[in-house]
């Protein structure tokens, strides 16, 4: 469990980093709201569950165990974008959103 949470870790600084980094420091214009997290596959035929997730202050909260569709789907409806999903390794996704 613990090689698993450094590697969430890990991937929430590398997000970080590719969000605020190319703007050379927090902007004026840094997302307001972010999102991350990790989907796994549940075994079943493309499914995939949310295993871990944090959010910014004032984002909407997922819930861990949650269909991960939902939860990618959900956020769009409420005006976040897609930064980035990138493999985590073990068939995980994970994935940055944010809102402006």
């Amino acid at each position: 469990m613990q090689t698993v949470s450094r590697m969430v870790l890990a991937s929430v600084v590398l997000c970080s980093s590719l969000i605020w980094g190319e703007r050379g420091g927090m902007a004026r214009d840094a997302p307001e709201e972010v999102v991350i997290m990790q989907c796994a596959p549940t075994g079943s035929p493309q499914q995939y569950e949310v295993t871990v997730a944090t959010s910014s202050q004032g984002a909407p909260t997922v819930t861990v165990g949650g269909n991960c569709a939902e939860a990618v789907a959900g956020l769009l409806a409420s005006e976040f974008r897609l930064r980035h999903a990138v493999p985590g390794g073990m068939g995980n996704i994970i994935y940055t959103l944010i809102k402006h």
